[in-house]
């Protein structure tokens, strides 16, 4: 579903994660930090929108599906990869109206990141390199939370695209990663994004989305019948799957 619509709209992968990482590195440059394409941007999105609807249409046509798949192994960044996106102005701007709901006023937020700002205009977070010099790492680990937000309402945001056409629909991802401080992947976040998970058991997520499951309802399949499973350790993966509530393998 997330795959890529056209050569003049990029998909949501960043196939050139490894070079604009290696500009980051060489630079230092901010506006490097400004994801491409940007969950937030509203053109983008809207791109996407009528793109989902016209892949699901295309569905209906031959009957639906029971699961629409985003794409394989996404994240945020690449895999596990940290990086401290999105410092684009349309994160940036849905950033300062987070934290004004979190702190209420400049003055709460000034007290909390022990910073001066004037203005809410002039509020930015920290990367990781900032924050690892800071007394008070509190602007970074609140743009992490805050991106984790971003990626899960952007998922949401994807479903919903489905079910505007196809009412019944379920998505999730394909070969889900393991939850890193810069990749996105919240588990108890994204779990209330999707509802179909077709998983790999990365630092035991499974178990995550399993224990979610009650109040989000996430259902998964995960890959533990595929690649070299054989022998002894298939029959005891196909146990586990059955006994760990999985809907599927």
């Amino acid at each position: 579903i997330l795959g890529r619509p056209s050569r003049e709209l990029p998909e949501f992968r960043l196939n050139d994660f490894a070079k604009v990482k290696a500009e980051w590195e060489r630079t230092h440059d901010k506006a490097v930090l400004a994801r491409n394409p940007c969950l937030s941007d509203p053109d983008w999105r809207a791109a996407m929108r009528e793109y989902i609807h016209g892949l699901v249409r295309r569905a209906m046509d031959e009957g639906g599906a029971y699961v629409y798949c985003t794409g394989d192994e996404m994240s945020l960044t690449s895999y596990r990869s940290y990086f401290d996106f999105c410092w684009s102005q349309w994160c940036l701007a849905r950033f300062r109206e987070h934290l004004q709901d979190l702190y209420g006023n400049l003055d709460e937020l000034n007290r909390a990141w022990d910073t001066n700002f004037a203005t809410w205009d002039q509020v930015v977070p920290m990367t990781l390199e900032e924050a690892r010099a800071a007394a008070n790492p509190a602007p970074w680990a609140d743009h992490r939370s805050f991106m984790d937000d971003v990626t899960a309402e952007f998922m949401a945001f994807t479903l919903q695209c489905i079910r505007e056409v196809d009412p019944a629909g379920h998505c999730g991802m394909s070969g889900t990663q393991a939850p890193r401080s810069g990749n996105g992947m919240d588990w108890w976040k994204m779990s209330q994004a999707f509802d179909y998970y077709h998983s790999y058991n990365t630092e035991w997520s499974n178990e995550m989305r399993r224990s979610f499951a009650a109040d989000t309802g996430v259902m998964q399949s995960p890959y533990n019948a595929g690649y070299w499973q054989s022998g002894r350790g298939l029959e005891y993966n196909m146990w586990w799957c059955l006994l760990h509530d999985t809907i599927g393998i």
